[in-house]
């Protein structure tokens, strides 16, 4: 046996690389926020600064992993 996989066939890591790139697409927009709040601040940049658009990034991530689609 070759050990080629079927085309169209992916190996675990090769599908949790997919989902996690549906996940950050999904998000880009929750993602784009947040990263927004923290330019403004940046170099004073601290613990806990942007919580709330880290939480909204966070869950919209989270929904989108665990829905297996990508989607959030």
């Amino acid at each position: 046996m070759s050990g080629k996989k079927p085309p169209g066939l992916r190996s675990a890591p090769e599908q949790t690389a997919a989902r996690i790139g549906r996940a950050f697409a999904a998000c880009s927009a929750k993602a784009e926020l947040y990263g927004a709040c923290i330019k403004k601040l940046v170099p004073e940049v601290d613990v806990g600064v942007c919580s709330k658009e880290f939480q909204e990034l966070k869950t919209c991530f989270t929904r989108a992993m665990r829905s297996g689609s990508g989607r959030a």
